[in-house]
């Protein structure tokens, strides 16, 4: 049996087992036991007698994808958990159990006999740890061979990081910031040599970030990567959105908000209400007609509201007339009119009602959109674009809505918000900025949240951190905001005059910016317009002319 062979059919009997329900807690409390890759699959998070598959995530701001339900471990492992750690490294599973115990695996296992109790010596890089405790290992898999990397612990609140040359005893000098705590679990999700981009989990008492690991000679790194995330949400808990927000799909419902993320729905009267873990709703209450998936699962991707409230899931669309009801149910082609557009467009990441055309709603794949108007189920496109053709949008859209009370477009991204007001898409190309924010700033009544039962300790600190990992935005030109508006055109050609170079130094400042502005903005085809073209260009020449006569003046 080739050790592919064995990896899959080792997960297919892991998956026989059945999900237990959990304590969630209004802070983040779990602690997780281990984590390994899944070659040629994966990657998957253990915590008990439980595990969960898990995808690696668009962004390291969001949450993974959750592949499958809590599944139980084999049974001949349960007697050992919790474990100390769990890795695979010479194609074999290796797991430390409760008792400190090295075991070894190569098969599907079906009984006891099917594990091999080995000595720690077999493994050389473990003879250079002196006794200490270990406590998560990985391997990276490179087209110069492996490398194994062990945290471990020599006191309770002390723990080092040794790096390998595989099974061998050369050490390599490894750089890692130890500022997080201590690590409980690592895995890569890139676990393949031919990966390019090696991203893994790393995970500590109640949290976990994402994190890079390169190789550079005889150097290795692992840099920490993304805000903290709360562990219970691996394991099917609530999201705490007053810790960290992201969001599969939101949409207004008649009167109220409908709030969707993982397993779990919120239906409020106002964004300003508190979405307790307690007060959430399981996606089950929701049923359909399909057959094959009767009740409503943690996949719902998009939503918008059109007399009736969309839910868009597995390129299948549900319609609810009612909460309770059972829905009807049609596949995306309902939405989409050909191959082409089905193509592009068959996994839908967001959906909203257009502010400014009945019946119309817009989707939203990756970095495309399209523009449809329904009537009476008949989806006609009225336009398709890039994100790029809307200013200052984020280049991952997690969620969105148009709220009619306000007559705003809320678009969500990795724990912010952005808000368009509803004159920004009366046209195809939006070109008004959106205003953008945390999302605990304004919603969820996170000021009186109780940060200090979390690391933050305070609201003010945890803006602070939080702050750090913006979304990436969709490349919109600057020009189009600059050039275009005559208030910036005169401001531009002001700054260019000789009036304005002898200003005094404060408004030179003012000067500087423009100046570095323009340096770093194409001086070709600013403007359709080629008048506007050669003014701006004048003016560029008369700002170099000026710095050279600086310059001169200086030496």
């Amino acid at each position: 049996m080739t050790f592919k062979v064995l990896v899959i059919a080792v997960i297919i009997k892991f998956c026989s087992g059945i999900s237990n329900q959990k304590e969630c807690k209004e802070h983040p409390e779990m602690t997780i036991d281990g984590s390994v890759s899944r070659p040629y699959i994966g990657l998957y998070v253990i915590r008990g007698h439980d595990f969960i598959w898990i995808r690696k995530p668009p962004t390291v701001l969001t949450y993974p994808k959750i592949i499958d339900s809590i599944q139980s471990l084999p049974h001949p492992i349960n007697k050992y958990t919790p474990l100390q750690t769990i890795f695979i490294t010479r194609e074999r599973f290796y797991f430390i159990s409760k008792n400190k115990q090295l075991v070894s695996f190569d098969r599907v296992l079906e009984n006891e006999a099917d594990l091999e109790h080995i000595s720690p010596e077999m493994l050389e890089p473990f003879t250079l740890i002196n006794n200490s405790q270990i406590d998560a290992v990985f391997e990276t898999l490179t087209t110069n061979g492996s490398y194994l990397t062990i945290f471990h612990s020599e006191e309770e609140n002390r723990q080092k990081i040794l790096i390998t040359k595989g099974n061998s005893k050369k050490k390599l000098n490894a750089v890692y910031d130890h500022a997080d705590g201590k690590v409980k679990a690592i895995a890569l999700f890139d676990y393949k040599i031919d990966s390019k981009k090696r991203l893994g989990i790393i995970i500590f008492s109640h949290v976990f970030r994402y994190f890079t690991f390169t190789i550079d000679g005889d150097t290795a790194r692992i840099n920490a990567k993304g805000p903290h995330l709360d562990n219970q949400v691996l394991f099917g808990c609530p999201q705490i959105f007053c810790f960290y927000a992201t969001l599969d799909a939101i949409s207004t419902k008649e009167d109220k908000i409908i709030i969707i993320r993982g397993d779990y729905y919120w239906e409020v009267s106002s964004l300003k209400k508190r979405l307790k873990v307690s007060s959430s709703s399981n996606l089950a209450h929701f049923q359909t007609q399909d057959d094959t998936l009767p009740l409503m699962r943690a996949t719902v991707e998009a939503s918008f509201f059109h007399n009736e409230l969309y839910l868009i899931r597995a390129q299948r669309i549900y319609i609810v007339p009612h909460s309770g009801n059972v829905s009807r149910w049609y596949p995306n082609s309902l939405l989409l009119k050909d191959a082409e557009e089905f193509a592009r467009f068959s996994e839908i990441d967001a959906a909203f009602s257009s502010p400014n055309i009945d019946g119309g709603v817009y989707l939203i794949s990756g970095d495309r959109f399209i523009l449809k108007q329904i009537h009476y189920l008949e989806f006609r496109t009225i336009h398709a674009g890039h994100l790029s053709d809307i200013a200052g949008s984020p280049t991952y859209i997690e969620a969105a809505f148009y709220h009619y009370r306000d007559r705003k477009v809320y678009i969500f991204s990795s724990n912010y918000v952005f808000i368009y007001e509803k004159a920004a898409f009366s046209t195809d190309k939006v070109s008004i900025l959106p205003k953008m924010h945390l999302i605990q700033e304004l919603f969820f009544d996170c000021e009186n949240y109780d940060y200090s039962e979390t690391h933050y300790v305070s609201f003010e600190k945890f803006k602070a951190r939080v702050s750090n990992f913006k979304p990436k935005l969709s490349e919109y030109q600057v020009i189009s905001a600059i050039i275009y508006r005559k208030k910036k055109r005169k401001s531009l050609a002001m700054a260019a005059s000789n009036d304005s170079l002898k200003m005094s130094g404060t408004q030179k400042s003012g000067f500087g910016f423009i100046r570095d502005l323009l340096r770093a903005i194409p001086l070709r085809n600013l403007s359709p317009n080629k008048s506007d073209n050669k003014q701006t260009n004048a003016s560029v020449d008369k700002i170099r002319e000026q710095e050279k006569v600086e310059s001169k003046a200086k030496s």
